[in-house]
């Protein structure tokens, strides 16, 4: 009787004969084993580089330990509507850190500030982040050079020191480990730099971290007065949990300070992967259902191809039966081969995805996407693909395998071998290349209706002429010596007179203004009135503050009037230009000129304006303040000085590439005032493409490359069955020509029968569509889910995809010698 242990190692010995023998069978056909390994890689690689978006994306984006614990705290009135949070003044945030320990595992507090970083080539401004002692413990990197701080470097006396981003390491000092111990002067004060940290530590997306315990009198209009409430959920706790615990806590702050606390208050804790990617995700496995869609496609066609081959192979199975093999035993080969070529698809497909992962660096949208984020084919999404591998071999080798063993062992062996495939088989092959149509076509209308949704943003007209225009922010450097104190908003104003007067006479450049905020201008709303006019109380306006030349240099028309003049800047004149929503709801048929509009929410600025009480001297054609999805607000453009001293963008129009004149512009601005710098200046058309155009152009990209392989891969599908139908159809073929048949006769035989498929499927996959179709709601914006010309555009495009896929092997049909093939037969 034999043991255990010989019949494992007979096995063992069997698997490997079937490897072998495998091996060898593929190698004999090297045309088929190409087309069937390119198929899987196709589907591998693009399912592969699509987990690795969602694993670093959405599953596990931090370096952080405990990241899936990581969690921030807000408060929310009744309207769901954020109140504070994730950052607390002083005193609350430390109630919070003591009081809800049985809840949070530990809380660390983290504020974003600029400092000036003043030095021998200008004045840099840099984003910096104060934070508590324990912030590097919290997150659980260690540094990648010298040391992180701690609490002994927030004691009294400690000397100043920071800790430097990777990002900064690189830019500012090329990486040059000899910055340990170098000392930067930020706002006046010196800092010594003890660490450099790796490159994906990005917490508060600063250049340094500087070390501030909090204090409850702490001043909460400044950074280190306030922090982000962020902490670490005990294992076991819900964010349910804690919120009861806040909520317990929230109740004893606001019996004693009321005001603080809208009625119907309360806490929400949201984990900070939620935070940052937001509604990204849903677009992200969007994309992975499409991905899956490809994959099953690519199965179908290689299943096809194994069921065409096993006919051809009927009479080697026959023998193998006939001489004592098992069907079991043929089952196992036959898998054995699928494995294979799914081994050779995995590492293809790798390979194709490695290459993908590095090309898709380039397109990945920054909204939505942790700046910690690395796509990367790390040993989680290695092993994603060979999961997906073995799964493609289930798909696609299984079934296969079954219908080959059951084929009658007798069947192989007769008439010489040569044998037509069973009407099942048949069946069975029309209606893989069937769910393939349909399935390519669920992706390739869904791809059809991003292009057009992209195509009418992209031709959105936001009222502003963006072509060579710079925008920049421009940071002031506090006064040597002392305290940091704010830039009166006497020196602001003479500063950005100066600017404007120096570069409007540099060569090469159109015009200037300074503006609130970046075209096409969100502004700060404001309750107004329209003195004799009746206007809801709830109304709004956005208000922007500009200088002279403002329309003129980002490209708004003016309608009627004029624009801000010099004089408007210098003297402060209480003038305004509104926009057409403005007169058109407003004023209607009346003639808004010379009319005022009182702007309510100017009397709260740092510097109030004691009469906010303005003439309306122009209107300006409407511009997308509200982005390209939304109408326009009511809108009102006055002089930048009743602004204060602050918060403004250099906005400049150049003859041509406004980047290179970025140094020229930085000279004349340090001209004026050396201690000011130009802070993330960039093209007015790249902010638009980053903020508006990024995100639907990356989801374009994607479902768009996998629309066009499947389609390739329906065409190679079809393709196979019909010049499989007419090899297998030849002595019948050579009858009907021999006969008097005509060759139109026969092409419109195998034309049928391939249309009928592909009609078939069309018919499906439109059907289905209309109900994944709906996925793509929320991406999609004046186009319908059910657009016909998408549906009519994408119908053609398989239907000329499948006749082309008909054609060929038509042709092949009728260049059949008669006499020739009958001799053969």
């Amino acid at each position: 009787m034999p043991t255990f242990r010989g019949s494992l190692l007979q096995w063992i010995e069997d698997f490997r004969r079937d490897v072998v023998y495998g091996i060898r069978t593929l190698v004999r056909t090297p045309g088929f084993t190409a087309v069937a390994i390119t198929t899987l890689a196709l589907g591998i690689s693009a399912m592969t580089v699509i987990y690795s978006v969602v694993r670093n994306v959405v599953l596990d984006p931090f370096p952080y330990t405990r990241s899936e614990r990581l969690v921030n705290v807000v408060l929310k009135d009744a309207s769901d509507r954020i109140v504070r949070g994730p950052y607390f003044s002083a005193s609350e945030f430390l109630d919070y850190q003591e009081q809800t320990t049985a809840v949070f595992e530990d809380v660390v507090g983290t504020s974003r500030d600029s400092a000036f970083w003043i030095r021998d080539g200008g004045t840099e401004r840099l984003d910096v982040a104060w934070m508590t002692a324990n912030g590097f413990a919290f997150l659980g990197v260690p540094p990648l050079i010298g040391r992180a701080f701690d609490a002994s470097d927030t004691a009294p006396g400690a000397p100043r020191v920071a800790v430097m981003g990777h990002r900064a390491w690189i830019r500012l000092f090329a990486g040059d480990p000899g910055v340990l111990g170098r000392t930067m002067v930020l706002n006046g004060e010196a800092w010594t730099v003890v660490g450099v940290m790796p490159p994906r530590f990005e917490w508060n997306i600063a250049v340094l971290w500087l070390p501030a315990d909090l204090e409850r009198g702490s001043d909460p209009r400044t950074a280190r007065g306030f922090r982000a409430f962020q902490a670490h959920l005990r294992p076991g706790v819900t964010a349910k949990a804690a919120e009861a615990q806040l909520n317990v806590v929230g109740a004893r702050r606001a019996a004693e300070y009321p005001k603080d606390y809208p009625p119907n208050y309360r806490f929400e804790v949201i984990s900070v992967i939620d935070w940052v990617v937001r509604d990204f995700r849903g677009v992200l496995y969007t994309l992975f259902g499409a991905v899956s869609l490809l994959l099953i496609i690519a199965c179908c066609n290689v299943a096809n191809m194994l069921l065409a081959r096993a006919t051809v192979r009927e009479r080697e199975f026959g023998i193998r039966v006939a001489i004592g093999a098992s069907r079991t035993r043929i089952v196992r080969q036959l898998l054995v081969e699928s494995a294979l070529l799914a081994f050779g698809g995995l590492v293809a497909g790798c390979l194709l995805a490695y290459a993908g992962v590095q090309a898709l660096a380039g397109f990945m949208p920054r909204q939505g996407v942790p700046w910690e984020t690395q796509i990367r084919l790390d040993q989680p999404v290695l092993l994603f693909a060979a999961i997906a591998a073995a799964v493609a071999t289930v798909g696609f080798g299984v079934f296969p395998a079954l219908q080959s063993a059951r084929r009658d062992a007798l069947v192989g062996t007769s008439v010489s071998g040569r044998t037509t495939a069973g009407r099942r088989q048949t069946r069975m092959r029309g209606g893989l290349v069937v769910a393939q149509v349909a399935l390519s076509m669920i992706l390739l209308l869904g791809a059809g209706l991003l292009m057009r949704s992209f195509a009418k943003l992209v031709g959105v007209d936001l009222g502003v002429d963006p072509v060579n225009v710079l925008i920049t922010g421009v940071g002031f450097a506090p006064t040597q010596g002392g305290p940091p104190q704010p830039i009166s908003a006497e020196r602001s104003l003479q500063f950005y007179k100066q600017v404007l007067e120096r570069l409007g006479s540099v060569p090469g450049v159109r015009s200037a203004a300074v503006s609130t905020g970046a075209p096409p201008f969100a502004g700060m709303p404001s309750p107004f009135r329209i003195p004799g006019a009746e206007v809801p109380e709830q109304a709004s306006v956005l208000v922007v503050f500009g200088s002279e030349r403002l329309f003129s240099t980002v490209g708004i028309p003016l309608i009627k009037g004029r624009e801000l003049s010099a004089l408007d800047i210098n003297q402060s004149h209480r003038v305004a230009v509104i926009n057409e929503t403005l007169a058109r709801k407003h004023f209607g048929a009346e003639e808004p000129l010379g009319r005022t509009i009182v702007l309510s929410r100017l009397t709260s600025l740092p510097v109030p304006v004691a009469d906010p009480t303005f003439e309306i001297v122009g209107i300006a054609r409407d511009v997308a303040n509200q982005g390209p999805r939304d109408l326009p607000s009511p809108q009102v453009f006055i002089p930048f000085p009743f602004r204060g001293p602050g918060g403004f963008a250099l906005l400049v129009r150049t003859l041509d590439d406004p980047m290179r004149m970025l140094a020229t512009i930085r000279r004349e601005v340090a001209a004026v005032d050396s201690q000011v710098a130009l802070t993330d200046p960039l093209t007015l058309e790249e902010l638009i493409q980053r903020v508006i155009l990024a995100r639907p152009r990356f989801t374009l990209l994607m479902l768009g490359i996998f629309a066009a392989t499947g389609v390739l891969l329906v065409a190679l599908g079809v393709y196979g069955v019909l010049a499989y139908t007419v090899s297998q159809q030849t002595r019948e073929i050579a009858i009907r020509m021999a006969l008097g048949g005509q060759r139109g006769d026969v092409i419109r035989m195998v034309l049928r029968l391939g249309l009928t498929l592909v009609g078939v499927g069309l018919a499906i996959g439109a059907a289905a569509s209309f109900a994944t179709n709906r996925l793509l709601t929320t991406q999609l914006w004046q186009v319908s889910p059910h657009d016909p010309l998408t549906f009519a555009a994408g119908s053609a495009i398989v239907l000329m995809i499948g006749l082309v896929a008909c054609l060929l092997p038509a042709r092949r049909a009728v260049r059949v010698e008669p006499m020739a093939a009958l001799r053969q037969e």
